[in-house]
């Protein structure tokens, strides 16, 4: 439409001015109906129902994408023909003078569709219009002068606008439009706007055009193409016509009705949501264009054909693969070439099939093969296809570099076969391949019986040469093992000390005078129950204590409180303090406080409360939050009676022992790496494992951290190859596609002599330790292939040691993780008190190890210090669960 020639008049035609329409008067909802019923000129034949106007800066997708849609639908009252539309890109043909094409078609169309938005009009407006020549404007001028002479019916389709989601109608009904005359139909611009909107329009959001297809074709159907029926030019078309179905897009057609422009397919496959080929998303109108076709071809690439071939190839209940050559492509898509028989569906089954990727699929059944082996021994050429294809990308060749600089030549894919001839019978076929990234060819040589068999079958392949990276065999075995060094930090302290027993005081605190009050605690104090299902950075404890009324009254203990603090801290109070006690010889049970102690008598008192870490930092080990295991935890509880007097308990908890190390589940792996956090007091490793059975199967490597596993098969470790060759280097840096792994780097060590990755290089730098370790790779030539997988002897390496600061380390992952540190801690800083407190009363829960140990040897002591610490444990479980079946009573009652 960028012609500077001016659009002949079709008709010669007066109009009368018109007043703007109310903009009510213009509902979507109804029909327009035609402006005569009585045909006032003679019509040339009809080749087009439906002629769409539009302006191509503004409307020229949603013009395409009415026509695709209105062409999938039947004029109703034919029954089976096909709505066919006049659209300049699809139906103007290469070569033909553009005036004449565009005039005919405007004349052999029964229904003109100007799609009307404001950015269509724009050019149209007062100050922006200066008289020159507009193509759209001359549509509307000739459209609404065959209209008056009942040649072609309108129906105008008002195109609103969508800004941030809300649909805004059309509403540039006033413009204010151009009051020069237009060089064509010698009258204003705005009168023929007018005109134009005068008639009954649909108003249309662009983004559901599709909703108003039905409506139109309704409107054709019934009211426009009995006007022009009887002057369509194609009549055989008005009676039954056999159907096909194209093959490349799916739809419907009839031959009369086929067109070059009429079948909409994409030469690709599709991705998620969108074609590769030009992005279109699934559903919408193929990119590419043809005529329909009925049967499948190697004319060009269509993405049907593509399906297609997947659904005979990919399935083995539908084929059997004979053979296949592969050349790598490291820059693109490899180039691939096969043979195989086909097994199923029936109409298929016994065919020989040869493929070239997606590019190029031909099947051959008995008699074809009997035919071209009488063609060949007639001397026909062996070439069965070949097929080449460039992915656009340029490499420089020095061998054709001249003085002027290098030459650059295109990176072309290339794959054929041969039909292999031996004693004038056709025995097989030979494939090749070629890439733009490998120096040699890829030949493949299959045999096949197909006669006198009811399938085909394989006889031999034969490798005649390989294409791509070849690795060669090393001569002896590798030099270099799996090596880990480990060099730790400033910050890390020594986490092997063994745990103390806990110290504990009875403070008093009721000044001056005789003390009425005592408390003792069960000999693991303080108890952690964490819910296995809580995440969070604080601690759930519970407690049981006895208080032991020292006077011969009744005395009421008030209040309960609980504070705490990490070693050398300040103490602060602990959340959710609740406190319960069971009075001696009271049938009620755990009462909540106030509550009365009997004259000399005790009070079970049991206490669950929450501490808070100091820290935000979260982890989910053993469900022990970060506060209770990082440093040990002082504990201080209070109980105040109704005089005002307060007695207290300090205990101070360390964490708990235990192995925090799992060995991994990859019980195949050849290689360990472990790291530990002493903050988050865990640890972690990165593994690497075979594939498969056999080298070439490959390795992964996992990275806890990452939640992934790093797959290499023997493809991707060429690829690794390729790219060292092609910069000159023995290393790659590993893409770990994270960013929040900028600890970790691993590179690829490759040998160019061997063409292989013979291991990877881990170098880890974490906040209180570094690690460098070499893992190394078996062998998987193919020569290789039965060489085992190399063992985890660590030693020094050449290339790592010797290096100050770092120290080899066992990669064992069964080792156990040291503990954290647990210091004895200074209770004065926490003791109020007023006074001393007793000997006596410092030594609770001393339990069987300090009763009769005199005399005894240094072994025995050992043991029974062994049966004293089991035995707390049995005390501590049992004191957990009778303060658990005690809140659970509470609760009940």
């Amino acid at each position: 439409r960028n012609t500077n020639s001016l659009f002949l008049r079709f008709f010669a035609y007066s109009r009368e001015h018109h007043h703007h329409p109310n903009q009510s008067t213009m509902d979507s909802g109804r029909d327009s109906k035609p402006s005569a019923t009585v045909l006032n000129a003679v019509p040339i034949p009809k080749k087009h129902h439906v002629f769409i106007s539009y302006r191509v800066a503004s409307e020229a997708a949603l013009a395409e994408k009415l026509c695709d849609k209105l062409q999938q639908f039947d004029i109703t009252s034919e029954g089976s023909l096909r709505v066919r539309c006049f659209l300049d890109k699809q139906s103007l043909r290469a070569g033909e003078e553009w005036e004449q094409g565009f005039r005919l078609g405007l004349q052999e169309s029964c229904l003109f569709i100007p799609l009307v938005s404001e950015k269509a009009l724009h050019p149209l407006l007062e100050g922006e219009y200066n008289g020159q020549q507009d193509n759209l404007l001359i549509e509307f001028e000739n459209a609404l002068g065959m209209r008056e002479q009942g040649t072609i019916q309108i129906l105008p389709l008002l195109i609103g606008k969508v800004e941030d989601g809300a649909y805004h109608r059309f509403s540039a009904f006033g413009g204010p439009y151009s009051s020069l005359k237009s060089p064509t139909a010698n009258i204003p611009v705005k009168d023929t706007l007018n005109q134009l909107f005068q008639l009954q329009g649909h108003f249309t959001n662009p983004d559901e055009i599709a909703d108003k297809i039905s409506t139109i074709v309704k409107f054709l159907s019934e009211d426009v193409w009995p006007l022009y029926r009887q002057y369509w030019a194609f009549r055989e078309e008005l009676g039954p016509e056999k159907m096909f179905e194209c093959v490349q897009c799916g739809k419907e057609y009839m031959e009369s009705q086929n067109g070059e422009d009429h079948c909409s397919f994409h030469p690709s496959g599709t991705g998620f949501r969108d074609f590769y080929c030009c992005g279109r998303a699934r559903g919408d109108a193929g990119c590419k264009r043809s005529r329909h076709r009925a049967k499948h071809h190697n004319d060009y690439v269509y993405f049907a054909r593509i399906e297609w071939m997947r659904s005979l190839l990919n399935y083995t209940d539908k084929s059997v693969q004979f053979g296949e050559s592969i050349c790598e492509n490291f820059d693109g898509h490899d180039s691939v070439a096969s043979c195989g028989v086909l097994i199923g569906p029936a109409e298929h089954r016994g065919k020989i099939y040869l493929s070239m990727n997606y590019s190029w699929f031909s099947t051959y059944t008995k008699s074809d093969l009997e035919i071209i082996e009488k063609g060949l021994n007639s001397g026909a050429s062996t070439l069965v296809a070949e097929v080449s294809d460039s992915d656009g990308k340029e490499s420089t060749s020095a061998a054709d570099s001249s003085p002027e600089g290098e030459v650059t030549v295109p990176k072309v894919r290339r794959m054929s076969a041969q039909w292999l001839v031996e004693d004038r019978q056709l025995v097989g076929v030979q494939l090749c391949t070629e890439s733009p990234t490998s120096e040699e060819a890829d030949v493949l040589e299959v045999r096949f019986r197909w006669r006198d068999v009811a399938l085909p079958e394989l006889l031999s392949t034969k490798q005649v040469s390989r294409g791509g990276i070849v690795e060669k065999k090393a001569s002896g075995p590798r030099t270099q093992h799996s090596l880990v060094l480990r060099r730790a930090g400033p910050d890390v302290v020594a986490l092997s000390e063994p745990e103390p027993t806990p110290t504990k005081k009875d403070v008093w605190q009721g000044g001056s005078g005789k003390r009425t009050l005592r408390l003792k605690s069960a000999a693991k104090d303080a108890i952690l129950v964490n819910s296995d299902r809580v995440r969070s950075n604080a601690d759930t404890w519970q407690w049981q204590l006895t208080a032991v009324n020292l006077t011969s009254e009744a005395m009421i203990l008030m209040d309960c409180k609980v504070q705490f603090a990490e070693a050398g801290a300040q103490l602060q109070d602990a959340e959710e303090v609740v406190a319960l006690a069971s009075v001696q010889d009271q049938p009620r049970g755990d009462t909540e406080f106030p509550a009365t102690v009997p004259p000399s008598g005790t009070a079970t008192i049991r206490v669950s409360f929450r501490t808070k870490a100091s820290s935000e930092r979260r982890s989910n080990w053993f469900n022990i939050a970060w506060g209770a295991r990082q440093k040990p935890m002082m504990l201080k509880l209070s109980v105040e009676n109704a005089s005002g007097q307060t007695t207290s308990i300090l205990s101070e908890f360390h964490n708990m022992r235990g192995n925090l190390c799992r060995k991994s589940s990859q019980s195949d792996s050849f290689f360990w790496m472990h790291y530990d956090d002493p903050v988050e007091f865990s640890r972690s490793q990165i593994n690497v494992s075979p594939k498969g059975k056999t080298p070439q199967d490959g390795v992964e490597v996992r990275i806890p951290e990452l939640s992934r596993a790093f797959s290499f098969d023997r493809s991707a470790l060429r690829r690794r190859v390729y790219e060292a060759n092609k910069e000159q280097v023995d290393r790659l840096p590993m893409d770990l596609d994270s960013s929040s792994c900028d600890w970790l780097k691993v590179d690829f060590l490759v040998d160019r002599n061997l063409q292989q990755v013979y291991g990877f290089h881990f170098q880890l730098k974490k906040e209180h330790e570094e690690q460098q370790a070499v893992c190394v790779l078996p062998d998987y030539s193919e020569e290789g292939a039965e060489t085992a997988a190399p063992d985890n002897t660590f030693c020094l390496n050449d290339e790592l040691g010797g290096q100050p600061g770092w120290e080899p380390v066992s990669c064992d992952p069964s080792k156990e993780l040291p503990y954290a540190a647990a210091t004895p801690v200074d209770l004065a800083p926490y003791q109020d008190a007023d006074e001393e407190v007793p000997a006596a009363a410092a030594a609770t829960g001393a339990g069987v190890a300090g009763s009769g140990a005199a005399g005894l040897s240094q072994e025995d002591r050992a043991m029974l210090s062994q049966v004293n610490s089991k035995l707390d444990l049995v005390l501590s479980r049992l004191q957990t669960l009778e303060i658990k079946l005690s809140m659970i009573e509470t609760r009940i009652k």
